[in-house]
């Protein structure tokens, strides 16, 4: 039963007059047919015992519940085998649209969706213009084909980004993504992809945050779907050789063979190399004796960006960051994966954003200002929030270990 299906009989079941096909087609925005045909699969769901639809030549129809109880019953039964809600606003409409295009790999037919969102060919024209242009600054297009409908078409990484940054990193819970996930894979196969990658890294002694374990999760779910649909991301050549001299192309790939035995998917050097560029922009945590020693074969590139953003914070605010080693190396090993992440488009949601706005207001005022601004006029990147929110969390715990936090601040 469908949600229009639904509606029919909430219209009749509240009116106290009898309804004709076109008084209801007027109510759903469908032709008279439409509802016609509705009444008549409704009749087929009902059991007779239950409720009848009565119809009455040149009046309308009735609705005729002959068993309060049992129809209670059915009624629930039909609710949850269709929960999802129907979105009503444009934006929610927007959203479903999104989600169902980009998680559809074949053709949608425009009949279908005004049908499944309950509105009128117009809307879902209105609402179609608005998502072309979302999926658009992810450098995306919709392809329209007569007689076969609508899809989303692109870069396969840029698809992939779209996925992971516009479903599932705006929602997903920061603990559990699998909630979520369970729209692209079954639940055991998400936990198989979880303890896949946490086995190798333990392997490799490589430990990674929380956030950093999430992103992973969801772009290899991500990518066992795609290849599932026979989507496969292409890497240019000299790209791509230079991925695999890599240590992460090693680890990504014993990830995907250990993937591989239980999803049944195949993962070609391309998938592999993918999956190492994600393992290359993680957030990695290191103990003390692990940052002296990596400080040594931290590219001078990053070092020289890091200590040209602290010069220019203490030129404005006379903070004397410079001479924070801690600072320089532990923000060197941030801007490394999120120089890497924005060459690759790749995302790293942060779910502390607001709480570091509100309550670090200064530290993310020098990382919007300063920080982004230098890494932007050093290398062409404009980073997003969530990495400015990121770098502020670098400054806040410098300025705690001066005793000149945010808190202390004196406005002048």
């Amino acid at each position: 039963m469908n949600a229009r299906m639904q509606r029919i009989i909430q219209l009749l079941l509240t009116s106290n007059e009898l309804q004709t096909s076109t008084e209801l087609a007027t109510t759903l925005q469908v032709s008279s047919k439409t509802v016609q045909t509705d009444i008549k699969n409704l009749k087929g769901l009902l059991n007779n015992e239950i409720a009848t639809i009565e119809s009455y030549r040149g009046k309308g129809y009735f609705f005729n519940v002959k068993d309060e109880n049992e129809f209670k019953r059915f009624l629930s039964k039909v609710t949850e085998r269709n929960m999802q809600v129907i979105p009503t606003e444009p934006e929610e409409r927007q959203q479903f649209l999104i989600e169902k295009l980009l998680l559809q790999p074949s053709y949608l037919k425009m009949d279908d969706l005004a049908e499944e969102l309950f509105v009128s060919r117009s809307t879902l024209q209105s609402d179609i213009n608005h998502v072309r242009k979302i999926v658009e600054s992810y450098d995306l297009f919709l392809e329209q084909k007569p007689n076969y409908g609508i899809k989303v078409s692109g870069n396969e990484m840029d698809v992939r980004f779209c996925i992971s940054e516009y479903i599932f990193n705006q929602k997903a819970d920061i603990m559990d993504p699998s909630s979520d996930l369970v729209e692209i894979l079954a639940k055991d196969e998400i936990d198989w992809i979880r303890d896949s990658i946490l086995s190798k890294l333990r392997e490799h002694k490589i430990i990674i945050t929380d956030v950093s374990l999430n992103n992973l999760i969801t772009h290899i779910a991500i990518s066992c779907k795609r290849i599932r649909e026979r989507e496969n991301i292409e890497i240019y050549h000299e790209e791509l050789k230079q991925i695999t001299s890599k240590k992460e192309y090693q680890i990504a790939k014993e990830i995907a063979e250990r993937i591989e035995q239980k999803l049944n998917v195949s993962f070609s050097v391309n998938e592999i190399a993918y999956l190492a560029i994600h393992l290359q922009g993680t957030k990695k945590m290191h103990s003390s004796s692990e940052m002296e020693e990596i400080q040594t074969v931290l590219e001078d590139n990053i070092q020289y960006l890091t200590k040209n953003i602290l010069k220019q914070v203490d030129n404005i605010y006379s903070l004397d960051l410079l001479q924070d080693k801690e600072l320089i190396l532990a923000l060197s090993l941030h801007l490394k994966p999120a120089i890497n992440r924005h060459k690759y488009q790749m995302n790293l949601r942060n779910p502390l954003l607001n709480q570091i706005k509100n309550k670090y207001p200064f530290s993310y005022e020098i990382a919007l200002t300063i920080g982004a601004q230098v890494i932007k006029e050093t290398l062409g990147i404009t980073i997003d929030e969530n990495e400015i929110g990121y770098i502020a969390l670098h400054f806040e715990a410098a300025l705690e270990r001066k005793g000149k936090s945010a808190k202390n601040k004196k406005d002048v």
